[in-house]
């Protein structure tokens, strides 16, 4: 990104803003104007969601292990809250930010829209029914449910892959499906061959030895990130 301004300061990059600016000046039609303005609004778009990818990758590279501060049945796991307290510094510094939306229309819906500070989003959605375990009121049953899917969905938004071992069986739990392992490592091996060493260091990254370790929730996210990685890769070997 820096490099780019650095670039456009110098003139030495055309953008469809120099274009639009330049057929103002030799008095373009208005059909002529909205063409361009459509085109500058597709590069600003463009722009945005590069810096979105990038910014996602960095905090993927600077976010600390979450660390587990609850116990339950036999097993540990970090509440939203104390997700949200760990990663929170790191989001920032990062220009990212996460809100959470409901629908109760068809059963209870959020959706964690993760947006970064340059104006691109992008949206993970969970479904699930009322939680009515317990001696849960209706209200209780509808806020347990809101709470386990705002964290869920927000390790799903942001491929935090240490922190959803959540497995008290108030909602499903499943690692990824045998149909879902072998589309990853399609891609993983895709990445490989354009760049060497890629899917070593996706496992590293993922502190995984084994694609059947990443929970079914993350499927999406891991996707997202390989190929917001495979992105990266491929601007800075341009650059």
């Amino acid at each position: 990104m820096n490099q780019l301004v650095k670039k456009q300061d110098m003139g030495s990059v055309t953008t469809p803003s120099n274009l639009l600016e330049m057929a103002i000046n030799k008095g373009a039609d208005i059909d002529q104007l909205e063409k361009l303005m459509a085109l500058q609004e597709r590069y600003e778009a463009k722009q945005s969601k590069t810096a979105y990818l990038i910014a996602v990758t960095q905090f993927q590279a600077e976010v600390p292990r979450i660390t587990k501060t609850k116990t339950g049945h036999n097993f540990s796991y970090a509440p939203l809250a104390d997700i949200v307290g760990q990663i929170k510094s790191t989001l920032q510094g990062c220009g990212l930010s996460f809100r959470f939306e409901q629908d109760h229309k068809e059963g209870i819906e959020v959706t964690c829209v993760l947006s970064h500070i340059d104006g691109h989003s992008e949206q993970t959605t969970m479904k699930a029914e009322a939680d009515t375990s317990g001696s849960k009121n209706s209200v209780q049953a509808v806020g347990s449910t809101v709470q386990y899917l705002q964290r869920y969905t927000l390790v799903g938004a942001l491929g935090l892959t240490t922190a959803d071992e959540d497995i008290d069986g108030r909602l499903p739990f499943q690692w990824l499906t045998d149909e879902q392992v072998k589309e990853i490592d399609t891609l993983l091996s895709d990445c490989e061959g354009e760049f060497n060493g890629f899917k070593s260091a996706f496992y590293k990254h993922a502190k995984v030895d084994s694609l059947k370790q990443i929970p079914s929730i993350n499927y999406t996210s891991v996707k997202r990130q390989i190929n917001t990685s495979l992105e990266t890769r491929r601007k800075n070997a341009g650059s």
